[in-house]
C-alpha cells in the first residue's frame, strides 16, 4: 500500500484559508473586540462597568477580590447579621462570587442563582431564628 500524499494545491488552499481566518479574527478583535469577546451584555446592577478588567483577572477569571473592590460589607448583607456573615466567609475562604451569582445574561437578568438563593435564606432565616430564640431562652433563665 503507498502513500500518496495529497496535491501540493490542497495544502497552498488550505495555508490560505487558514491564514485568512487568523486575519479576520485578528483584525475582528482589534476593531469590534466586543463583538468577537464579549460573552453576553451585563445586568442592570453592572451595566456602568466599562472594563472587563474590573471584574476579570487574566487568566484566573472572576475573583471575590475583585467583587470586594466595589461592593462593601453592608451591600452583601439583605438585612440580617446571618446572610452578611455568610458572604464574609465565603470571600475570606477564596472563593468566588460567581459560584452563586451570574453576569453576561442580559440587562434584565437576574444575577444570583435562584435555586441557591431559595435554599440559603431559608437556611439563614432559620439560622437566625435559632440564634434569637437561643438567646432569649438564655435571657429568660429557664
Amino acid at each position: 500500500m503507498a502513500f500518496h500524499p495529497l496535491p501540493r494545491h490542497i495544502y497552498r488552499i488550505t495555508v490560505l484559508i487558514i491564514v485568512c481566518l487568523c486575519s479576520w479574527i485578528a483584525w475582528g478583535s482589534f476593531h469590534y473586540p466586543e463583538a468577537f469577546w464579549a460573552p453576553g451584555h451585563l445586568s442592570r446592577y453592572h451595566d456602568h462597568i466599562e472594563y472587563c478588567t474590573a471584574c476579570h483577572t487574566s487568566f484566573r477569571g472572576v475573583l471575590a477580590a475583585n467583587c470586594i473592590n466595589c461592593h462593601d460589607a453592608e451591600q452583601f448583607s439583605d438585612g440580617t447579621t446571618t446572610v452578611a456573615e455568610f458572604h464574609r466567609n465565603y470571600v475570606t475562604q477564596g472563593r468566588s462570587c460567581s459560584g452563586c451569582h451570574t453576569e453576561h445574561n442580559g440587562l434584565l437578568a437576574q444575577i444570583t442563582i435562584t435555586t441557591l438563593t431559595r435554599i440559603f435564606h431559608k437556611l439563614a432565616r432559620a439560622l437566625t431564628c435559632l440564634l434569637i430564640n437561643k438567646k432569649d431562652f438564655a435571657q429568660s433563665g429557664v
